[in-house]
């Protein structure tokens, strides 16, 4: 793995070569084919200037709302690098094609089609290669103006291997399924506004022209990337009705969709339009879980509907969210327990175990408007409950974005450098 200290030596290196060329304009081809020295890739997630948090992060975590979420054990990204040149094939493999596929998992693990795995840092956003020290250089000399494109992937906890992976002459994809508890995460790496901002307006167009390459390397300017959501979130909260003189206490014990499961996940692609999940198949009941991946608590998420305490009427939200394929509606049930409250203020028991309102399943279609649930949106399903035979529904549509300026915890201390 490269180690903390050796990318900012790389960094120094790189600085220092930026600091040493000439500020007036010689040509590409000239800058490039006068280099000499050999400058390993960087690539970043977020900015790497900028803060992270310091917390820690499980496989099969659920939504990634920031870049801290990715750092932990089990939590990995897969990158490609391909040339951006219309003979480049995807087929290419880095360890028989370097100039064509840059990177790939092939740098690491000799015939490996996926994408290279990477972690994020502990106290930055660059990432780091997971299954080997190998250190890839940006293409020098002749092929030191060639642009590649870098594209990265989150799979969460899905496991996948080669034989998932389809790679044609355009594209990447991988086939996989999903369970309703993974949230799939892709993006191209892109030149930010700061970095274009940094240089004299004369150069911008060169500087774009030839990202991300042995030119821009030069520049200290790396490929940074800006993730995206590809599945539908669904957030649950609960919410007591208003009863008249029957008070209630009513368990949410599950709740079910019905949503595509099988999909080719286009991961790198020439034609950008391509990028994301393709659905396919039928459907299948997914059930909601803790943030986690556990079973729902059937025991935690209860309300009470009492019509003479009203500070008692709370609502409450369920911390586990749905990723569901885009559709239009989904097919739900909400799975109830109803427990009637006596005179005594006990719960009320018919003697064997179990409760006086009983147990039952709502049925109901999820709809929002009429656009239906949109891959990379977040939506917020509001549930009244008044009783096991009466729920009502709202839907409202929250952010759902990925990244942000987050703050480094200055008490804790990155790992020592061996």
């Amino acid at each position: 793995m490269v180690r903390q200290l050796d990318k900012y030596l790389l960094l120094g290196l790189s600085l220092l070569l930026s600091g040493c060329s000439d500020d007036s304009y010689r040509g590409v081809e000239d800058e490039v084919l006068s280099g000499t020295e050999k400058i390993p890739v960087l690539l970043t997630l977020g900015d790497p200037a900028g803060d992270i948090m310091s917390r820690s992060a499980t496989k099969g975590l659920g939504s990634v709302d920031s870049s801290s979420d990715l750092r932990g054990e089990g939590k990995c990204l897969y990158v490609f690098g391909f040339s951006n040149s219309e003979d480049a094939s995807f087929r290419s493999r880095s360890e028989e094609n370097p100039i064509s596929c840059l990177m790939d998992a092939s740098v690491d693990v000799k015939g490996a089609v996926g994408g290279r795995k990477a972690s994020v840092t502990w106290s930055d956003t660059f990432l780091d290669w997971t299954e080997s020290d190998a250190m890839v250089y940006w293409p020098m000399g002749e092929y030191g103006a060639i642009p590649y494109n870098f594209f990265a992937y989150y799979l969460d906890d899905i496991d996948i291997s080669d034989s998932d992976y389809i790679r044609e002459e355009d594209r990447v994809a991988v086939s996989l399924e999903i369970d309703g508890n993974n949230d799939l995460l892709s993006g191209m790496a892109e030149l930010t506004d700061s970095q274009i901002n940094s240089f004299p307006a004369s150069e911008r167009p060169t500087l774009t022209e030839y990202a991300f390459s042995y030119y821009t390397a030069i520049r200290d300017v790396n490929p940074k990337f800006n993730l995206k959501h590809n599945l539908v979130r669904l957030d649950f909260e609960l919410i007591p009705g208003v009863t008249d003189e029957v008070h209630k206490q009513i368990y949410v014990q599950d709740i079910t969709a019905e949503s595509k499961t099988k999909a080719e996940f286009t991961v790198a692609s020439k034609d950008l339009s391509r990028l994301g999940l393709d659905f396919s198949g039928p459907k299948k009941v997914l059930h909601l879980k803790e943030r986690g991946g556990a079973p729902l608590s059937k025991d935690t998420y209860c309300v009470w509907t009492r019509s003479d305490v009203s500070e008692e009427i709370k609502t409450v939200t369920i911390p586990g969210s749905f990723f569901l394929a885009p559709d239009f509606s989904y097919p739900m049930v909400v799975d109830i327990l109803e427990m009637l409250q006596s005179g005594d203020g006990s719960l009320g028991d018919d003697g064997d175990g179990k409760a006086e309102g009983g147990k039952r399943n709502n049925e109901f279609i999820l709809t929002y408007g009429s656009e239906g649930f949109k891959a990379g949106n977040r939506y917020k399903v509001k549930l009244t409950l008044t009783g096991n035979t009466n729920v009502s529904v709202e839907v409202t549509m929250l952010p759902w974005e990925f990244g942000g300026s987050l703050t480094i915890d200055e008490s804790d201390k990155p790992p020592v450098i061996e």
